[in-house]
């Protein structure tokens, strides 16, 4: 099964450069201010979708805005139900926030085994960040406490 998604940091951009009352020229001279190089030309491409971000354009775009890089990758949907298209799947807005907040996998929490839960958190944060929260009593192991 193939599922389509949408690139959200285009209208993400516009959203918070908009909502800062920013030109193109504007955020690229912010941009500039912490030695990050993206013009208003590039700017305005990124946010008609002709031109994608890179990984460091979106790390640079947060800090400017200062919000999570979430904030230009995912919708922001106010329905948590709501499904999100990320490739290959779609699952609920709460979820997908959570996965990009390092909280949780995509996978069904009562899908997910505690050996599962620690190689996400492992694998996903740094060792101040790590929770293991408790597992389904599905997935205990027999003779074990949850």
């Amino acid at each position: 099964m193939t599922t389509t998604h949408e690139d959200h940091t285009g209208p993400n951009l516009l959203r918070l450069r908009t909502g800062r009352g920013w030109s193109t020229h504007a955020l690229s001279s912010q941009l500039a201010g912490i030695d990050y190089e993206l013009s208003a030309s590039s700017i305005s491409r990124t946010e008609r979708g002709t031109r994608g971000a890179t990984a460091a354009d979106v790390l640079a775009l947060a800090v400017v805005f200062d919000v999570s890089p979430s904030a230009l990758l995912l919708p922001l949907e106010d329905d948590p139900h709501a499904l999100v298209d990320l490739p290959g799947r779609s699952v609920p807005a709460a979820v997908a926030w959570a996965w990009a907040a390092g909280e949780r996998p995509l996978t069904p929490m009562e899908e997910v085994t505690r050996s599962e839960m620690w190689r996400y958190q492992t694998e996903s944060q740094p060792v101040f960040r790590r929770e293991i929260p408790p597992v389904s009593k599905r997935n205990t192991p027999p003779g074990k406490g949850a």
